[in-house]
């Protein structure tokens, strides 16, 4: 069993420690909860729920104002920008063959962009259901932008969860470019102690055959460790080489942060398949409250 430590963090040298003193918050951006070279030179894939977009717009938002030029994607669907008011610099809309053309001239204007920019990278506009949104690019073209080396990071929505805080992936998903260097696996802290039931999970069927459970079990950590650790669950189609960072958003109070707390020790303590796990709330400047990771 590999030890699992805490981090205290005032910046990213800090040295991880046990904490066995309740549920001390530790309010720190992303970069400085995960460490700037996860982000840096590398492409990053979010997968899950509980506010997986949300999440990958903080951290684009704060590579931006560290000073680093960021595409934003998808290999699926993911809203239009201005429909959740996401700051981005330039939204680019390119067909596949003309889209790694498109972003090397964007990126290459002086005039384009400043000290720090959100380029968002899509193939085409869609109304679905009333709702505008984007449709993104194949795993193989993502690997292809990412091999440009013009952007200093990479940042990729791979599933879609409607809303849910809870998923397991479908047949088809998550779509992970096979050049990830780190997968953020979401789910929200709303879930856990949930009824499973279609009004709690996305993709009901799935996930009672991933977690082993039934109808109207309850979410808790043990169910939450099948999810992060079954073949086909939340890290499904992850490369081999790549980090796994289980992420508990929507800790708003100190009670939902302490749960998952405990929650994070526990997966972690069994050997999962995650490195390690963030606690967040992504709705706050600060948004990582704590960090668990394996020593």
């Amino acid at each position: 069993m590999e030890a699992v430590g805490e981090r205290n963090i005032k910046n990213n040298l800090d040295l991880c420690k046990r904490d066995d003193n309740g549920p001390e918050i530790h309010k720190v951006n992303i970069i400085e909860g995960t460490g700037l070279d996860t982000f840096i030179h590398s492409l990053c894939t979010f997968t899950g729920g509980g506010g997986k977009s949300s999440l990958l717009y903080k951290t684009a938002e704060e590579l931006f104002s560290a000073g680093f030029n960021v595409l934003v994607s998808t290999t699926t669907m993911i809203y239009h920008p201005d429909v959740k008011k996401r700051p981005y610099s330039r939204l680019v809309i390119a067909d596949a063959g003309r889209i790694l053309e498109r972003l090397k001239k964007s990126i290459s204007s002086p005039a384009a962009f400043g000290k720090g920019s959100i380029t968002i990278a899509a193939s085409e506009i869609l109304r679905a259901n009333k709702e505008l949104k984007l449709k993104g690019f194949s795993a193989d073209l993502m690997d292809s932008i990412y091999k440009l080396h013009i952007f200093d990071a990479l940042l990729v929505e791979g599933d879609g969860a409607k809303h849910f805080s809870i998923k397991a992936p479908g047949d088809n998903e998550p779509v992970i470019p096979k050049e990830t260097g780190t997968v953020f696996g979401v789910v929200g802290l709303d879930s856990l102690g949930a009824l499973i039931n279609s009004k709690t999970v996305f993709r009901l069927d799935q996930f009672m055959q991933v977690t082993h459970s039934k109808e109207n079990d309850m979410i808790d950590r043990k169910v939450l460790l099948k999810l992060v650790d079954a073949e086909n669950g939340l890290f499904k189609n992850s490369p081999i080489h790549a980090r796994k960072i289980l992420v508990l958003n929507k800790g708003d109070t100190l009670e939902s942060i302490d749960a998952a707390k405990e929650t994070g020790r526990y997966i972690l303590n069994k050997n999962s398949v995650a490195s390690g796990v963030l606690i967040t709330c992504a709705k706050d400047a600060d948004p990582v409250k704590h960090v668990i990771q394996k020593e």
